[in-house]
């Protein structure tokens, strides 16, 4: 589905995706399913989930489940990947800075 102009022009002033795009969608969703019962995705068997540590970018170790990102997100996230294209490498889970050398923080009443 598309919403746009060939050339760079605004369709409408304010016109974000959740506001022209989005609601287009879940109308035509709503429309195109109704009457079918809620499924399921089946996982395909040619993809895995990996636990990723998001500091390092390499598969999370359980040290790396006690730190909390910058931001205050979690620092490990689920993500998906075909067999074969994940990150393999372990994480050490000692979680420093490489660049800073300031520890990431862990949360309190951890310890």
């Amino acid at each position: 589905m598309w919403f746009g102009y060939d050339e760079k022009k605004k369709i409408m002033n304010r016109g974000f995706a959740g506001t022209v795009a989005v609601p287009a969608w879940a109308y035509f969703m709503k429309k195109a399913t109704e009457g079918n019962a809620p499924d399921w995705f089946e996982m395909p068997s040619d993809v895995e989930r990996i636990s990723v540590c998001r500091k390092s970018g390499m598969r999370a170790a359980d040290g790396c489940k006690l730190a909390v990102s910058e931001d205050g997100r979690p620092n490990v996230y689920d993500d998906y990947y075909l067999m074969g294209t994940g990150p393999y490498e372990r994480c050490t889970g000692s979680h420093t800075d490489p660049l800073a050398g300031d520890p990431m923080t862990v949360p309190s009443g951890v310890f």
